[in-house]
């Protein structure tokens, strides 16, 4: 999708009517997908709408390779930070994302994220309303770090922090032609990433069954939060 250079150019007044249909069609969330380059359109969009009476928990779906600027920016803006945790160690993230310092950034994003919307908070119905879901994908040949990654999210998230476990991985564009990525994970490298979210005491979130088929009650899963989350 990323290089097919599909999509329409829209104005911050075309943003704001998109969103305002959603909010009339009843949707729970507005979810912005990777929506970091378009921050300050965004954020006009949203005041416009606020300045007209509507509003709806706002869901910032990321990578995680945000700068502190872009998060001061979004302090009180966002209700649901859904973010990766793409490597845990460093070294793949130069060779595969080009950058060489994703784990770093994406650590310092993950406190900040946590510090400003805190564990999930869910309704009656399992609806998120405020919170940090972290989202990692488990990559084959144990190029994610995935350990490394749960392990960071255990010690300095804390264990109640929602963890998305996935293995919907598959080779696509120029991952097929490298022999460490052009093939889906085994099932032991899945069992052991499963085994470490385990150990790792990560207790609430979702665990896909293997190649992401469907999504298994596999000991994570949501729990509302009494009061707070009615």
């Amino acid at each position: 999708m990323s290089r097919r250079g599909e999509g329409t150019v829209r104005t911050v007044d075309d943003l704001a009517g998109m969103l305002a249909e959603l909010a009339s069609a009843g949707c729970h969330n507005w979810n912005l997908v990777s929506p970091t380059q378009y921050l300050p359109w965004v954020l006009e969009a949203l005041v416009e709408l606020a300045g007209r009476g509507i509003a709806l928990p706002v869901v910032w779906n990321t990578s995680g390779y945000e700068c502190s600027s872009t998060l001061a920016a979004l302090d009180g803006v966002v209700d649901v930070y859904l973010s990766d945790i793409r490597y845990g160690e460093e070294g793949p993230d130069a060779r595969y994302s080009g950058v060489n310092d994703y784990v770093p950034v994406s650590r310092e994003a993950l406190l900040e994220m946590n510090e400003q919307v805190g564990p999930l908070v869910v309704d009656r119905d399992g609806i998120a309303e405020r919170g940090l879901i972290v989202r990692h994908l488990v990559l084959p040949s144990g190029l994610a770090g995935t350990r490394a990654a749960l392990g960071f999210v255990s010690d300095r998230l804390g264990v109640e922090t929602a963890v998305s476990l996935m293995s919907q991985y598959y080779p696509v564009g120029d991952a097929v032609g490298v022999p460490e990525l052009g093939r889906r994970i085994n099932e032991a490298e899945w069992l052991e990433a499963v085994g470490a979210l385990r150990e790792l005491g990560l207790e609430r979130g979702w665990v896909q069954a293997f190649h992401g088929e469907l999504y298994a009650d596999a000991g994570s899963r949501i729990e509302p939060d009494g009061p707070a989350g009615s």
